[in-house]
């Protein structure tokens, strides 16, 4: 009878002497700035720089658990394609529909998409604010040194992801 009492009680697994702990996770704020001009179309990665990019953007999604993130398209202009979100689905569909041309001026500007990271990020909530810039490298900029001082005074960690190999295509 003692063993059966003893394997019944080691059956429920009882626990002793634990404390509930609540903990609070933050979370990141990811923008996304996606080259759109239309040195994008380079085949030297394979299937094309624009193609590729999405393609790993869409890797890094996956990855994200709990993050906001949303995405800028840029040329010499900046437009907001999806605001910060936690739907991964529905940046999926607004990423699936970017194309290069979307935008009508052509050219590459980084200003434009740092400009427009800066006014996307919420500032009410307190969270690590990170702007991922997917380009071939190609800029147009005279003034980029005033938009990376704003985006540092917001707090917002730029990161460059360059795509194109070093002997190019025409």
């Amino acid at each position: 009878l003692l063993s059966l009492f003893f394997s019944v009680i080691a059956v429920m697994e009882p626990l002793y002497d634990y404390t509930w702990e609540t903990t609070k996770k933050t979370g990141v704020d990811l923008i996304i700035a996606l080259d759109t001009s239309k040195s994008m179309y380079a085949s030297d990665i394979s299937p094309s720089r624009f193609e590729r990019s999405r393609l790993e953007i869409k890797n890094l999604i996956q990855s994200l658990e709990g993050d906001r993130v949303g995405l800028i398209l840029f040329t010499s202009n900046a437009l907001t394609q999806c605001p910060l979100t936690v739907a991964y689905n529905a940046f999926s569909l607004f990423l699936d529909e970017a194309e290069i041309g979307l935008l009508p001026k052509g050219g590459t500007s980084l200003v434009s998409a740092i400009e427009k990271a800066c006014d996307s990020f919420d500032t009410k909530y307190k969270k690590d604010r990170v702007l991922m810039i997917v380009t071939d490298g190609e800029t147009h900029d005279m003034d980029l040194d005033s938009a990376l001082k704003k985006a540092s005074e917001a707090g917002i960690r730029i990161f460059c992801v360059g795509l194109g190999s070093k002997e190019g295509v025409p």
